[in-house]
């Protein structure tokens, strides 16, 4: 997959949840409550899932599971996208940090359009 097919994929999952973090706890998950998933989440298959993924970040899951060895190109590009999901607790934080990931990576966002604008 291209960086461009990973955010659309990754984006299109958190829209379908309205772009609410996927937690377990106080923590972000790969696998989270009600069936969320984080913006990583969404690029796991349920069969490449393992709960032991949980608190390490996408780079390592990347590089350490080789069920995601077709993520393993982009883990470092993964990785700083994971950080969007992790740092912008509401939707709309969510939105403009995924406009401006886009932004900084050359990437398209028209899986964004129909969210809202926010500064």
């Amino acid at each position: 997959m291209t960086k461009q097919e990973l955010f659309d994929k990754a984006v299109k999952g958190l829209k379908e949840q309205g772009f609410i973090q996927s937690m377990r706890g106080k923590q972000c998950a790969y696998r989270g409550y009600a069936g969320r998933k984080c913006l990583i989440g969404h690029l796991i298959t349920d069969e490449e899932y393992h709960p032991a993924m949980e608190t390490k970040n996408a780079f390592f899951i990347c590089e350490r599971y080789p069920r995601l060895a077709h993520l393993k190109p982009h883990s470092y590009f993964l990785k700083s996208l994971q950080e969007v999901h992790d740092n912008h607790p509401t939707p709309d934080a969510m939105v403009h940090g995924l406009r401006i990931f886009a932004a900084d990576h050359n990437l398209d966002v028209s899986e964004l359009e129909e969210c809202p604008a926010t500064e």
